[in-house]
């Protein structure tokens, strides 16, 4: 089990350095799974992101548009080489899920504004199963 995360600022190479690693890791015969959380309606610089990054990936890797959180890990043996891109993109989804319906229209952040009662908590621990999910999965490092 290993789990690798690449951290650093926008445009600075996270993705191609993390798809590098994996595709020399990928060499035991294991399959390398690209996991893209994408949240692009209505956001056209992020859509542009996600093509360019749809462009760069190589071609012999899967990938699996994710567009619901809850179930994204359970089609993935643990022999998958998963490659989450990105952990903020997953963030968010996990926070536009959590909203409650209740609050849709509702900006948030706005002046006056506060979050509803257990938000921040349950977004929490969402992103925290999915984390540890990850962590969790078994499989050998190609070090």
């Amino acid at each position: 089990m290993a789990l690798v995360v690449f951290t650093g600022g926008a445009r600075s190479g996270k993705s191609g350095a993390a798809q590098d690693l994996a595709r020399r890791r990928a060499l035991d015969g294991s399959a390398v799974v690209a996991l893209v959380f994408g949240l692009v309606e209505g956001d056209p610089e992020m859509a542009d992101r996600v093509a360019r990054h749809q462009a760069d990936r190589p071609a012999e890797f899967g990938v699996v548009e994710v567009r619901e959180s809850r179930s994204a890990l359970e089609a993935f043996g643990d022999d998958s080489l998963l490659l989450l891109d990105c952990l903020g993109t997953l963030v968010g989804m996990v926070m536009a899920e959590e909203w409650p319906s209740e609050s849709q229209g509702h900006d948030l952040g706005g002046a006056g504004n506060e979050l509803p009662a257990g938000y921040a908590e349950t977004v929490e621990a969402r992103v925290g199963e999915i984390v540890r999910a990850l962590s969790e999965r078994m499989g050998t490092p190609s070090w």
